[in-house]
This record gives C-alpha cells, sequence and structure tokens, in this order.
C-alpha cells in the first residue's frame, strides 16, 4: 500500500486525493495543511507540518511510511524539506528548491520565452512603479501590466483610461509589490486557456486543453483572479490549434527548460490566449493549476498513481492516459470581496449532501466542530469548486446551473460566473 504526501490547501490536492481514494493499493493520503475536503474522503488526512523544522518531518516520514510526495504549492518547499527528501529518497513531484526563484519571477519567464522563441506576445519591462506612473499618464491604447512576483493571474491589471490606471497604482502600492519591477504589453483579447503537461526530465505529454475564466465577473469584467471557471473540450479548440500548441509553445518551452537545467520531474501548467488565428504564452507555472486539474480529473479514466510512478521511473512514454467521452465543466463559488479582501468564517450550506452528478472539490474552506454552528466555513477567496460531466455541453451547463440558483450550495456573499460556456451552447 502507497502512502501519499500532499503539499497544499485548495482544491489541486483535494482532487488528487479524490482521484486517488477510488484506486487500489493506496494506503494513507496526508494533505498538509489541506482544507475541509479531506473529511468527505476515506483514506485522506489533514496534517500541519512545519516544513522548516527537520525533526518533525523525519519523525512523520518515518511515522507514516510515506512513499511519494507531490508538491502542487511549489513556493511552500522549503530548502530543508527539499533536502530531507533527496537524503531520504522518496519519490516527488515537483521542481527542486533552487528552481523557486526561476518560476516566482514573471520576467524572467517572459525572458525565457523570448530567449527560445516560444510564441508570445512582445513586452516591455518596467523598472520602478515611478517609470510605470509615468507610462500611465501618457496613456493612449489598452495595456496590461505584470506585477513580477508570480501569482497565476493575480497581479495582472488591464488598463482602459487614465484614470483607471492610477487607481491601479494605488491598488499595486496597497499590495505591497510597489518596489518591484512589471512587465508592461498591450492588450490581447481573445479566448483564454490553460494546458497541463506531465513531466519525466525526458518526455511528456499534454492533458486534454481547458477553456479557462480568469477573470472574476461575468463577460469578462473585473479583476484578475486565479481562475473562476473552466471547461473541456472546447469547440473552438482545433486540432491545428493542438499542432501550433505543441510545435510552437510547448515544444520550445521543454527544450529550454532542459538546456537551462530547469526540468524535473512533474507538472507544468501553460496558460495561453487564442487571438484571432494566432496563439500566445502568457505564463507557465511549475505545477497543476485548478480549476483546470479539478475539469480534467472529472473525466480521468487511467490512475493517477500509475501516472506519478511513471513520471518518477522516467518512462511516461509508457502510460497510456484515458480520457473518457463528454464535457466536463467546473464553476468556482467565491467569497465576497475576492479577489481583494475575501471574507472568512462564513457558514457554508449544502455541502454535506450526496450530488450524485455533481464533484465538490473544496479550496479553502475549514470544518468548526467547537461551537453550535458546527460544519464548514469559508477560508479565503475561492472556497469552492463544482464540477459536472455530462455527454452535451449544454446539459453540464445547465446541471451545474440549476444547483447554483437554486442555492443548493451556499453561503452568505458568494459569488460566481454564469457564464461559464455560454457562448459555446445552442440554448
Amino acid at each position: 500500500m502507497k502512502n501519499f504526501l500532499l503539499i497544499g490547501n485548495s482544491a489541486i490536492e483535494d482532487a488528487i486525493a479524490w482521484k486517488l481514494n477510488k484506486e487500489n493499493n493506496i494506503g494513507n493520503i496526508f494533505i498538509s495543511p489541506g482544507n475541509g475536503g479531506c473529511y468527505f474522503k476515506q483514506k485522506t488526512r489533514n496534517i500541519n507540518l512545519n516544513l522548516n523544522d527537520k525533526n518533525e518531518l523525519i519523525d512523520f516520514l518515518n511515522r507514516e511510511n510515506i512513499n511519494l510526495i507531490i508538491n502542487s504549492s511549489y513556493n511552500e518547499l522549503t530548502e530543508a524539506f527539499d533536502n530531507l527528501i533527496k537524503e531520504k529518497k522518496i519519490g516527488f513531484i515537483g521542481p527542486d528548491f533552487n528552481k523557486k526563484s526561476f518560476f516566482n519571477s514573471r520576467i524572467n519567464i517572459r525572458n525565457f520565452f523570448k530567449k527560445y522563441n516560444v510564441l508570445s506576445p512582445s513586452f516591455e519591462i518596467i523598472e520602478s512603479i515611478d517609470q510605470l506612473s509615468k507610462i500611465i499618464e501618457k496613456y493612449t491604447t489598452r495595456k496590461i501590466i505584470y506585477t513580477e512576483l508570480q501569482k497565476s493571474w493575480k497581479g495582472s491589471y488591464i488598463i482602459e483610461s487614465k484614470g483607471q490606471g492610477i487607481k491601479i497604482l494605488e491598488a499595486i502600492e496597497e499590495s505591497g509589490e510597489k518596489d518591484g519591477k512589471f512587465i508592461i504589453e498591450n492588450y490581447q483579447k481573445g479566448e483564454e486557456f490553460s494546458a497541463i503537461i506531465a513531466l519525466d526530465g525526458i518526455s511528456h505529454f499534454i492533458f486534454p486543453v481547458v477553456r479557462v475564466y480568469p477573470k472574476s465577473f461575468d463577460y469578462d469584467y473585473g479583476l484578475y483572479t486565479s481562475g473562476m471557471g473552466a471547461f473541456t473540450p472546447c469547440p473552438s479548440f482545433t486540432n491545428l490549434d493542438l499542432k501550433v500548441l505543441e510545435e510552437k509553445i510547448i515544444n520550445p518551452i521543454i527544450e529550454g527548460l532542459k538546456k537551462e537545467s530547469l526540468n524535473y520531474c512533474g507538472f507544468l501548467t501553460v496558460h495561453f490566449i487564442k487571438t484571432g488565428d494566432k496563439l500566445l504564452a502568457l505564463n507557465m507555472i511549475p505545477s497543476i493549476h485548478s480549476p483546470e486539474i479539478v475539469t480534467i480529473i472529472a473525466l480521468m479514466d487511467s490512475s493517477f498513481n500509475n501516472l506519478c510512478e511513471s513520471i518518477l521511473n522516467q518512462d511516461l512514454e509508457k502510460y497510456v492516459l484515458k480520457i473518457n467521452k463528454g464535457y466536463s465543466i467546473s464553476i468556482v463559488l467565491a467569497s465576497k470581496g475576492y479577489p481583494i479582501n475575501s471574507e472568512k468564517g462564513v457558514l457554508i450550506a449544502g455541502l454535506e449532501k450526496n450530488y450524485e452528478d455533481i464533484n465538490i472539490f473544496h479550496n479553502r474552506t475549514s470544518r468548526i466542530t467547537y461551537s453550535k454552528n458546527r460544519g464548514f466555513v469559508t477560508n479565503g477567496g475561492r472556497v469552492v469548486i463544482l464540477n459536472t460531466v455530462k455527454s452535451t455541453l449544454e446539459n453540464a451547463r445547465k446541471r451545474i446551473s440549476d444547483l447554483l440558483q437554486n442555492n443548493e450550495i451556499f453561503f452568505s456573499g458568494n459569488f460566481y460566473r454564469s457564464d461559464i460556456a455560454e457562448k459555446y451552447c445552442k440554448n
């Protein structure tokens, strides 16, 4: 029996645990620090490990006989934990500690794209917030600004007027990132996608490409978030698009990582946009991303445990990824104030109910057991991700929309995007 440790507290870990709970030869699945989702999965337990405390880590790894560690929250990896994993020769999915600084900088990533001829937008690096302020003062056309620190889609701002630009400057100062550098580029309008790639250091494969919705409100209004919904397959992403993605984006990235000694065994998420007939890479993250993985894993018919083994044994070419037919759609239920100041501690109704055709993945939830209001409460911005799989996109969208409109899962102040997949449906 194999025992897993998953590092993180998001829907990524909840989805992986959900999948592993359905597989044979899986013992215990520990998630550090985890969330409320573990209470619905027989083999899963939360544990809050101090990744800087070597003695605590050794005691836990030995006591629980951990065979494999998956780190989707690569930012949480410490040098002490990284060294211990290598010392004990435990299977590890994710980049090494010494690769964090590269992936933490959007400027590093954009320069990497440019160096290895990855299809991506032209951009300008802004050295200071004072220089950025002068550019905004001369506003003429729509621009998009990225803060340097890697935070998925968060830290991205669209400037559509001089007045809005001034408010964005204020938001950047309040966020504590005013002392960093910035990227500025012309705004790209189009459909946004993510591709998750499995890597074993030698070969790789691409999971089904997912249409994503990073803006906070319907019809792409509001601030960028880490993702408000997703679905796959997408009718507008063609086989020709997939060929271009592989040849002009994914393959150059993989070769570049090898040449720069940035290769690793694990997963890579590439965000890109389809604008007209062009594909342009916008970012990459050295881990699985959500709600993309939630959307994919609901369709996945092959073993996730075997996938991890293939990655670690560097025989990914032999692994057969089996994807069920149908359409998978995921919608995020978020807290009031997200993505700026999210309400926490709000009681959530409806999570304990068994929904035959709805998958519930916890993201920012906690379980309260010591008060009269026992149950699950919100613990951040993106609270839960609701997923369903149906034979048609129309049916999938209708099922999950009906559940949300009827407030079957509900908490005060919640909001969600009601337009996920809408433009691709016939009714």
